[in-house]
């Protein structure tokens, strides 16, 4: 609700009845009955559960120095690379900020000092690539 303005003789005249706010009592009543029921479904219900990740190794992080070396920032290479628990690109991209802020020289050390991809590195992404889109195993006919 803002004042209003009219013309009155070729100029803008503030409207003095706009001025002032007036409640309705009628409907007044009939709210302070209404109860909102809370149905405990807030936003966090529907945001992404997150699996908590295990601490790194000092072996996992010298192969995530080796995989920022080969493979830069692309965190899904370094993710199929590196295989095993760390295959998803999520937990890369974590750890690649974490080092960044903790060890930023370090970092920019891994990307400037690029090493050659070498054949066995692609082998072993489409080897993971392979187990990631295999079809789950044929349930026994036998039922055993």
């Amino acid at each position: 609700m803002a004042p209003q303005v009219r013309m009155v003789d070729g100029r803008l005249v503030i409207d003095d009845s706009s001025l002032s706010v007036s409640e309705p009592t009628q409907g007044r009543a009939d709210m302070s009955e209404v109860v909102l029921e809370q149905t405990g479904c807030g936003s966090n219900v529907y945001s992404k559960k997150h699996k908590r990740c295990q601490r790194w190794s000092p072996e996992e992080t010298l192969r995530f120095y080796e995989g920022v070396k080969k493979f830069g920032t692309d965190f899904q290479l370094i993710a199929l690379w590196m295989g095993d628990r760390r295959n998803d690109r999520r937990h890369i991209r974590n750890k690649f900020k974490k080092e960044e802020k903790r060890f930023p020289i370090r970092v920019a050390e891994a990307l400037s000092r690029r090493l050659p991809i070498e054949s066995e590195d692609w082998d072993t992404i489409h080897g993971t690539l392979g187990q990631l889109s295999a079809p789950p195993p044929a349930a026994d006919p036998d039922g055993a």
